[in-house]
Formats: C-alpha cells, sequence, structure tokens
C-alpha cells in the first residue's frame, strides 16, 4: 500500500524525499502463503523444469509471476538509449531495507526462509545431491556475523 503507517519513526528510510528518487524503495514481492499450509514442501518447487517461466509453480514457491504484484512504475531518470524505461535493483536500496529490518508495508525484510531450505536438496528436490550446497562449501563461503551500519 506503498503508505508510511508502519514506519513513522524518525529513522524510518522511506520517506517522500527518497521515494521519490527511488520508488521500488522499501519494496518487495508480497508473501504468499501455500494453500498447502504446514504439508507445503519446497522440494515440489525443485520439481518444474527449469525452463520454465514459473507460471506453472505452486503458490508458496515465490517464482510465480501472478505471486508477485504490482511493482511501483520505474522512475523517468531509468531509461535506455532506445526510449524504454527500465528499471536496475540498487544494492544500496538492498542494504537500506535490510538494515531497517522491514519493507515499506512493514513485512520483515530479508523475509524469513523456512528450515527446510536448510536441507539438503537435490536438482529436482531429492534429499541428496544439492549442487549449490557443495559450490557453496567448495568455495569456502562462510557468514561473517551480523550486519549492521559499519560491515
Amino acid at each position: 500500500n506503498n503508505n508510511n503507517n508502519n514506519n513513522n519513526n524518525n529513522d524510518n528510510p522511506y520517506n517522500p524525499a527518497a521515494l521519490a528518487t527511488n520508488p521500488h524503495l522499501g519494496w518487495q514481492p508480497p508473501l504468499l502463503p501455500s494453500p498447502l499450509g504446514y504439508s507445503f514442501s519446497w522440494r515440489v518447487c525443485f520439481r518444474a523444469d527449469a525452463k520454465n517461466d514459473g507460471s506453472a509453480q505452486p503458490v508458496g514457491c515465490r517464482e510465480n509471476p501472478d505471486e508477485f504484484g504490482t511493482a511501483p512504475p520505474p522512475p523517468l531518470n531509468f531509461v535506455t538509449d532506445s526510449g524504454e524505461k527500465i528499471w536496475v535493483p540498487d544494492v544500496t536500496m538492498v542494504r537500506t531495507m535490510l538494515l531497517h529490518g522491514m519493507d515499506i508495508d512493514g513485512n520483515v525484510f530479508p523475509p524469513p526462509l523456512d528450515e527446510e531450505l536448510c536441507q539438503d536438496i537435490g536438482v529436482t528436490g531429492g534429499k541428496s545431491g544439492d549442487s549449490n550446497k557443495e559450490c557453496v562449501r567448495e568455495a569456502n563461503i562462510r557468514a561473517t556475523g551480523p550486519l549492521n551500519a559499519t560491515t
């Protein structure tokens, strides 16, 4: 709803001046719960054809374009040489949202991930062969601690 009723403190980064510069500041797609409730498994999301546009994904997989809602329009200054309006995600915007801990509507940002996503999930949803985790392990990527204004 892009009103700042949920974020009325003095540290609110979603102020009119900031939103005039970047109307996407604070926006994230809504998190729609699966109609399956607690019986929903992320593993079903991995069973879809990887070349699919996401429209066949069950609600809750966060890939179906119909679940994303409408993003704010790109500002006029985001125009290509051919005149096409585009918007490129801004890492400083994502950091601002992360440090604030919520989106413009008061939803937690980043959205929490289910514990199931910490388990091994193979390419097609199986319980082994998690090539993404194997790559992270081999690259020796480690968490460095909590994010704050100086990190």
